[in-house]
């Protein structure tokens, strides 16, 4: 009767719920057929199947209907005779009540152990209990040993049954169901923490979050508020943790009901909740750390077995070979874990136990030697406890890293030391992030974890000498998994780094693996190697490298580089250093500062470039090395660079230490694409020109030292000419190396680190040099006087030029591109103005108009072409709305007209053809707009008819922005009032005057920086600078040209006139655009700049008549005379943004000198 009982209540079950036997949890089978070998014990196929190891949920029972009409609610079972299905489903469950009576006894026999304070491991052995309880604890320990199976060595033997066995021993005689819903009942954290693996979909709110590495569950982000707000649902790339109730990262409003500190609490359980539990855990971990123990031993034997070298054994296969062993194991830990409150805060105490921990490494072998008679128990005692020294010698530190000082204390310590030896298996990450809510748990987590950082390092540089890129990105998010839920938090960030010095520890680290692979650079300021066109050659003698001394990291011999294995160690540097406390301590810490600096010191010069001259071209060429370099500067400098300075507003002391110590390590000379020492000046430079508190040190340590300046103005110079040369065609043996480079260099991920930041050094270095030198040396850089050289008319202008003979530019038809590189970056350094007031919503606006100029693009489109500083994100709405209309986004009419800025477009363009996209949509607009102009306007009458070609449209600038002159900002303007200024601008208009070999794009840059020269000299900021003892007309006596001599008549001035008052100066300044040179030809009259402009305008007016002649046509000339009149008659404020061609724009100028 009893068995048809249980037969009739099986076959309720299946009508319920035909796919499963028992609800799961509930029943000791689970997969169907776990205990087949207990039920039989005397059958010879049960001992067959248990031999052969059989895998219970591979034999299932199918269930099928009768399709009889009688019977058509009753269901059969296809029992397969060869197993007994139906015999083992009956017994499975009179043994699973049997188990739960068992648990229900062991549960009231732990209530009192506990209550008479029995540890729990060696209660049999503690003397303060009575003889009673200990016999207590050695009947419990000894049913505890047989379930985990502990008679074998081999974690193997935990299998699916033991685990069945075992959830009822914690359910402590109850269902699983019903003990998960009781654990619910109490479960309670300030933070959620729930945990997913790569891939998973989490969500991220940018209104609510304070660090941008915050995600949040799904069920925490329903059940909070953020309607409205800027997120976004995306697949985690590592996995994570949700953040919910972390208020380090995430706003208080951001909150779900149950987490926070708003949160409803449930009432406190009872100490006893879980008692049994806490008996079992310790010997669950105790079972999982006595099969991981001896790794390094049977590694080293697989490596015997195999007659390999060690590093061509896989050791990530290896332990997870070892993993797959343990994960039924694992699991269970983990569905412990998972059930949260009481149970969830009674495994976190248990690891954190160093009073147990002592109790399992307590015996020794005099011991067992001497108590013959006593048992042994199953611990982590000296038997294994040497094999567990030999895995921690077996894992290295990386090079330059802090020497590993790892201890074990207590179980966590074990756990998070076998994370990182198994080299992260997901199941033991998972398994330690789950209970990260347990505010002790979490700090000895963090600070263990971190402790064995420069053990990580080494691990990631010998993936990449073995391990494909696929294994390298696997493992290298299970680490960021980790970090990243303990760097996010600012506080525990400050903890650890007074405990164990963090960031010493994490720079040091990923200076480590880094400089795995360096190599010379090729960067010298012997004179024997100056034009050298070719590397030293492998074989060359040792003298011949002793030169280069410079050391540099070398992505072909660098592994880690090529395999992008530091990304892991790079981003948790950012993220550490993104945290304004921790930046300023960066800077106030000399260890780490000096660390991070020589870290930085090594990308100083990477890449070096020569120039194939003459021969073949380069026969082998590949982008990747350039691009990684690109990446690397990016990732290790840039970024930490704006993101430490983001943390200075009013720390001086800060600044002068940053400043110092890139002062001191600076290269003399350097003709990379790859200067982060310079531009980490230039960062700084730029910070304190915001913050008017930094300013002080900034003047003290750079503009007052102007040989330092002047050596380190040549780098990125030399950067500005390769683009020029690049441009020119002048690299094209080297195949793309160069273009490439070029290319990679004014990219929007990267040009405000490594562009902006190179334009404003150069502009701060001419801000605080003598001008004259500043434009010699450009000149020198961008080899004006060679490009000048192929005039015809040179001989009689300057003899001192006519002189020079060519050595660099070897082909006329590269001239056009240098002379327009150096103009280019005069206007760059002269037009862009600086930040002063440190409000980003105008550079936000700039940088979105630029994109716009460009081409229409999307939202998203959008926000990825505006550049990043750092962490931060260059991006407000409100600059969005009040530029941008609804759908596409596209500059409005009005938008082209009063901010569109052709210099910084240009700066921003990637390539010349994007630039010439904006000059083109700029024309449509300008054509548009004069379309609609009225019929009396006069526009085709004075030349600027809608059939000829616009000119850019340059805008004039205020030279009134610069009040404050702390650090000299306004003195760059000096460029546009010295002697080799008009000079060069004269040579230029000669050579296009007279040959015509000057393209017109160059011409109308010209006529640019001559307008704004004469519209400094009138504004009130000139006298400013004739007080200052370098003002242009100032003999210096220690200065000399670029040619050693007075060249030109721009330099043979009265140098007296400095004494002479404002309005005498003045009037010097502006007669320098009426100086006739005479030129030397008899042929020819003396020429002024003035007079060649007038020229210019003529050849266009001719252009446009029909009639008239080239000169002396009297139709001409009255034209030109009426042109003049009209635009003389405009009003200056109508001059700041004009519309035409030729005529126009020279118009302009003539109107500003004629007034003023």
């Amino acid at each position: 009767m009893c068995l048809l009982r249980v037969l009739y209540e099986l076959f309720l079950n299946m009508w319920v719920n035909p796919t499963s036997v028992m609800p799961p949890g509930d029943s000791l089978n689970e997969y169907g057929s776990a205990h087949s070998s207990d039920l039989s014990s005397n059958s010879d196929l049960d001992t067959k199947m248990e031999e052969q190891d059989w895998e219970p949920e591979k034999y299932l029972a199918e269930f099928k209907p009768i399709s009889s009409t009688r019977c058509r609610n009753i269901w059969l079972i296809h029992v397969n005779p060869q197993y007994r299905i139906l015999q083992i489903l009956v017994f499975s469950k009179l043994k699973e009540t049997k188990i739960m009576e068992e648990a229900r006894f062991f549960k009231e026999m732990c209530d009192e152990l506990k209550a008479a304070g029995c540890p729990l491991f060696g209660g049999r052995y503690c003397e303060r209990l009575s003889p009673e309880n200990r016999e207590k604890a050695a009947v419990l320990e000894d049913r505890l040993d047989a379930l985990l199976g502990f008679d074998t060595a081999s974690v193997s033997s935990f299998r699916t049954r033991t685990r069945d066995e075992l959830r009822l021993f914690i359910a402590q005689g109850d269902t699983l169901t019903s003990f998960k819903e009781k654990m619910k009942q109490y479960d309670f954290s300030l933070k959620c923490n729930a945990v997913w693996s790569s891939d998973a979909i989490a969500y991220r709110c940018n209104t609510c979050a304070y660090n941008p590495c915050m995600s949040l569950c799904a069920d925490c982000f329903q059940n909070s508020n953020h309607q409205g707000h800027d997120f976004n649902r995306f697949f985690s790339q590592a996995g994570g943790a949700c953040d919910c109730g972390n208020s380090d990262v995430l706003r208080e409003s951001g909150f779900c009901a149950r987490h926070g500190p708003n949160a409803i609490r449930p009432p406190a359980p009872s100490d006893k909740i879980v008692s049994l539990a806490e008996f079992v855990i310790p010997k669950l971990f105790v079972r999982l750390f006595l099969y991981f123990r001896g790794w390094n031993r049977r590694y080293e034997e697989l490596v015997e077995q195999k007659k390999q070298r060690s590093s061509d054994v896989n050791k990530e296969t290896f332990s997870c070979h070892l993993i797959a062993q343990a994960h039924i194991l694992i699991e269970f830990l983990q569905e412990i874990v998972d059930c949260g409150g009481p149970i969830r805060d009674a495994v976190a105490d248990i690891l954190l136990n160093k009073q147990l921990y002592a109790e399992l490494n307590k015996r020794m072998a005099k011991d067992d030697l001497e108590e013959k008679t006593k048992r042994v128990d199953v611990s982590l005692d000296w038997r294994t406890r040497s094999l567990l020294e030999e895995d921690l010698k077996s894992l290295k530190t990386v090079e330059g890293a802090p020497e590993r000082n790892y201890s074990f204390e207590c179980l966590l310590d074990e756990l998070v030391f076998w994370m990182i030896r198994l080299i992260f298996p997901q199941s033991i990450i998972n398994l330690c992030l789950s209970m990260l809510s347990h505010a002790q748990y979490r700090d000895w987590f963090a600070r263990q974890f971190f402790s064995l950082y420069g053990c990580i390092a080494e691990i990631m540089v010998d993936l990449a000498k073995s391990e494909g890129n696929a294994t390298i990105y696997a493992v290298s998010s299970r680490v960021i998994h980790i970090s990243v839920q303990i760097l996010s938090s600012e506080a525990m960030c400050n903890k650890l780094d007074d405990e164990i010095s963090l960031k010493y520890l994490l720079i040091s680290s990923t200076r480590g693996l880094l400089s795995a692979g360096l190599q010379r650079s090729y960067l010298t300021q012997a004179r024997e190697y100056f034009y050298e066109s070719t590397a030293p050659s492998a074989d060359s003698t040792a003298s011949t490298f002793e030169p280069f001394t410079w050391i540099v990291f070398s992505v072909d011999l660098n592994q880690p580089l090529r395999k992008h294995s530091y990304w892991t160690l790079v981003s948790d540097m950012q993220n550490l250093l993104g945290h304004p406390s921790i930046a300023r301590k960066f800077f106030r810490d000399s260890a780490s500062f000096s660390c991070y600096a020589k870290m930085i010191a090594l990308m100083q010069g990477m890449n070096v470039n020569f120039r194939v001259v003459c021969g073949d071209h380069v026969e082998y060429d590949t982008a990747q090395p350039y691009q990684l370099s690109f990446h690397l500067e990016w990732e290790v400098a840039a970024v930490n660079m704006f993101n430490t300075l983001n943390a200075l507003t009013d720390e001086i002391d800060c600044m002068n230490l940053y400043l110092l110590k890139w002062k001191s390590l600076m290269q003399p000379y350097c003709v990379s694409y790859h200067i982060p020492l310079h531009r980490h000046i230039a960062a700084g430079v730029m910070h304190s020109v915001e913050h008017l508190l930094l300013r002080e040190p900034v003047q003290g340590l750079l503009a007052e030292d102007e040989q330092f300046l002047r050596r380190i103005a040549l780098h990125p110079l030399r950067i500005q000419v390769c683009r020029a040369e690049t441009s020119a065609g002048m690299w094209a043996r080297n195949g793309n190396a160069a273009r490439n480079q070029s290319f990679y260099y004014a990219q929007t991920n990267y040009n405000t680190a490594l562009l902006d930041c190179d334009i404003a050094l150069l502009r701060f270095i001419a801000s605080n040099v003598h001008p004259e030198w500043f434009l010699n040396a450009l000149s020198a850089s961008f080899y004006l006087d060679e490009c000048f050289s192929y005039s015809p008319n040179v001989k009689y202008t300057n003899a001192s030029i006519a002189d020079v003979k060519p050595i660099v530019i070897t082909r006329k038809e590269w001239v056009d591109s240098l002379i327009d590189g150096a103009l280019r970056l005069l206007l760059e350094l002269i037009v862009i103005a600086w930040n002063t007031n440190g409000v980003e919503e105008k550079d936000v606006e700039r940088e979105i108009v630029a994109a716009l100029a460009i081409g229409d693009l999307t939202h998203s489109k959008l926000k990825s072409a505006i550049p990043e500083k750092g962490s931060r994100a260059m991006m407000s709405d409100k600059a969005f709305d009040s530029l941008l209309q609804k759908g596409v986004f596209r500059l409005s009419e009005q938008s082209w007209y009063e901010r569109f800025e052709p210099v910084f477009c240009r700066m921003r363009a990637t390539t010349a053809r994007e630039f010439n996209d904006a000059l083109l949509r700029s024309e449509n607009i300008e054509r548009t707009r004069l379309n609609r102009s009225s019929p009396g306007s006069g526009q085709k009458m004075y030349g600027c008819g809608m059939g000829g070609h616009f000119w850019i449209p340059y805008r004039l600038i205020s030279f009134d922005g610069y009040a404050d002159t702390i650090l000299h900002l306004r003195n760059v303007f000096k460029l546009l009032v010295s002697p080799t200024f008009f000079e060069i601008l004269f040579e230029v208009l000669a050579m296009h005057i007279d040959e015509g070999q000057i393209s017109d794009s160059i011409v109308q840059q010209v006529v640019y920086l001559l307008t704004l020269s004469v519209s400094y000299i009138t504004s009130p900021q000139f006298k400013s600078a004739s007080d200052d003892e370098q003002c242009f007309w100032a003999r210096n006596e220690t200065l000399t040209t670029r040619m050693g001599t007075t060249r030109s008549a721009y330099h043979r001035v009265d140098h007296n006139i400095s004494a002479a008052s404002l309005d005498k100066q003045r009037t010097h300044a502006l007669s320098l655009f009426t100086l006739n040179v005479n030129e030397g030809d008899a042929n020819k009259e003396p020429r002024s700049l003035l007079s060649m402009l007038v020229r210019i305008m003529r050849l266009s007016l001719s252009e446009d008549s029909a009639g008239g002649t080239e000169s002396g046509g009297v139709d001409l000339d009255r034209r030109l005379s009426i042109v003049l009149d009209h635009l003389i008659k405009k009003s200056p404020g109508d001059l700041t943004r004009i519309s035409g061609s030729t005529v126009s724009y020279v118009g302009r100028f003539i109107n500003i000198l004629y007034r003023r």
